[in-house]
């Protein structure tokens, strides 16, 4: 005879209306052990996720199964009292095979049929919208929910506009120290330009950014070059260098454009050293330690 649990996993749960179904736990990667929640919930957490890796078991059972199966059995359930209730006040015929969720779905539609609440009337008054022209409560769902749209995006634009006013004074200081930087650049690497940016976070990083390759690319001079082992960050390791004849003042130029291009690109000096190496000093001799 097989367990229990796994009896109960091989075969379908019936229930004969929707208040026997127990509640339902859930997990994602088979990790976890979330809720419980009622079927609906479960239903309206994860309706468009059917495909993903979510397992739900229910509570008198401690086996899983997919939240496809959960998401069929809401489709098929037979009505709970409360729904059934509902439908009869609404004076919507209750059929043999109505299910719990073809039935709340009657009772919505009758709902957005009827003519507005009050409180919609009241809404729509207060966004200037003339309710007598409104027939039924989904129209009146529909317009409100555009108008509180429409607020919305109106209150975060002014939000935006109050904030640019108040970081104005630090962009200016920002994009000034990021133009000091510009002439620095532009001394090994003519004609670079900076990235514009309208937010101060993103100017203050990227100023910041600007600065570190800098700083990082001019410290590779002649001292620097001949001092001892040149290390490179993309292999982690130590590099002897021979110069068959003394670098040109053009050539480390050429070299630390390359090495500040790279680190903009990296955002950081994880990235290949040898390379520019080679491309900035033709008469140089690489040999590992």
């Amino acid at each position: 005879m097989l367990p229990f649990d796994l009896f109960m996993l091989r075969r379908e749960r019936h229930f004969s209306s929707y208040d026997e179904c127990p509640k339902i736990y859930y997990r994602f990667n088979s990790k976890g052990d979330y809720g419980p929640q009622k079927l609906d919930r479960l239903v309206s957490y994860f309706a468009d996720r059917a495909g993903e890796a979510i397992d739900g078991r229910f509570a008198d059972e401690t086996r899983w199964r997919p939240i496809s199966y959960f998401l069929d059995l809401w489709q098929r359930i037979p009505p709970g009292a409360n729904t059934i209730e509902r439908l009869n006040r609404e004076g919507i015929k209750v059929q043999g095979d109505i299910t719990e969720f073809r039935g709340r779905k009657l009772i919505r539609e009758r709902q957005r049929a009827k003519p507005p609440s009050r409180r919609q009337i009241e809404q729509l008054r207060n966004f200037g919208a003339e309710p007598e022209n409104i027939i039924s409560r989904g129209q009146a769902e529909v317009l409100i929910h555009e108008h509180q749209k429409a607020l919305q995006k109106q209150e975060q634009e002014n939000a935006a506009a109050q904030q640019r006013l108040e970081d104005a004074p630090k962009m200016e200081a920002c994009n000034k120290r990021l133009q000091e930087l510009e002439v620095r650049v532009n001394d090994i690497l003519p004609g670079w330009a900076p990235e514009k940016f309208n937010d101060l976070e993103s100017l203050l990083v990227y100023t910041d950014l600007i600065e570190e390759a800098l700083d990082y690319a001019t410290r590779f001079d002649l001292t620097e070059l001949y001092g001892g082992p040149f290390f490179d960050p993309a292999e982690s390791a130590d590099y002897y260098l021979e110069f068959s004849k003394d670098p040109t003042a053009a050539e480390l130029r050429t070299f630390q454009a390359d090495i500040f291009v790279n680190y903009l690109s990296a955002k950081g000096e994880q990235f290949d050293h040898l390379t520019p190496l080679k491309h900035a000093f033709p008469s140089v001799k690489i040999s590992p330690l």
